[in-house]
């Protein structure tokens, strides 16, 4: 799986985090530098985080993902995922 984070106004870092909350992998580059990670996953459900580096820190950003599409089930519901856990849509690697 490919992440890529980019058009960042602001500074903002990005995780790949697994079902029980452990951080896999972190890019954290400074200043408005495009972020990526690339991971071979094993079965199950994994979160992508996107979050600000530093207080009061806003920006517009793109995500995108690349993976082989028989590899990934995607919930129809995705562009309503949410900012933790409990509200996320999970990216199942199957």
């Amino acid at each position: 799986m490919r992440l890529s984070l980019t058009n960042l106004a602001e500074n903002a870092n990005l995780q790949l985090v697994n079902s029980s909350g452990g951080i896999i992998a972190t890019s954290a580059l400074t200043g408005t530098a495009s972020e990526s990670l690339e991971r071979l996953l094993a079965a199950g459900d994994y979160y992508v985080r996107v979050y600000p580096n530093g207080a009061n820190v806003a920006t517009n950003y793109h995500l995108s993902l690349q993976a082989d599409s028989s590899m990934l089930d995607f919930p129809e519901v995705l562009g309503t995922a949410g900012n933790d856990q409990l509200t996320a849509v999970s990216l199942k690697v199957v």
